[in-house]
């Protein structure tokens, strides 16, 4: 359960959120926070706020990093959908090679998977995945 509309230190809704550093802030008291932090549910279904629960669970974490960090990236740099389009009609036209739109995103995940052949930074799967993502926004437009 994610819980990001009252601040978990003083249930206060007063809040803005960075989207750079993919905090939420409180701006009552400062306590600053993750919107990905799960909380404890007591026995009488009350979320306890003060207490996060113990996540073991990796791939949910990963998951949830993924979605903060690709969608801050998509309101700095805009739809990968109509980058993936640009550059693949600047291709074409500078080589007289027919790429679409889906090579593209497919050429931006095949340089993040060489890349991690020589070294891996944190984000070179979360960048991966967010290339994917794009991947999978052209596609059901195409529907």
């Amino acid at each position: 359960m994610l819980v990001k509309e009252h601040c978990p230190k003083c249930e206060s809704t007063h809040l803005s959120r960075s989207e750079l550093q993919g905090k939420f802030f409180c701006k009552d008291c400062r306590h600053s926070w993750k919107p990905s932090e799960i909380f404890k549910v007591r026995d009488d279904n009350v979320i306890d706020k003060s207490k996060p629960m113990e996540s073991n669970n990796k791939i949910s974490d990963f998951f949830d990093q993924t979605k903060a960090i690709v969608t801050d990236r998509r309101a700095q740099y805009g739809s990968l959908v109509e980058e993936y389009k640009a550059v693949s009609g600047a291709f074409t036209a500078l080589t007289k090679i027919e790429l679409k739109p889906e090579h593209i995103g497919l050429i931006m995940m095949l340089i993040k998977m060489e890349r991690t052949n020589h070294t891996t930074k944190e984000d070179s799967f979360i960048d991966i995945c967010g290339y994917a993502s794009g991947l999978n926004e052209l596609f059901n437009d195409k529907k």
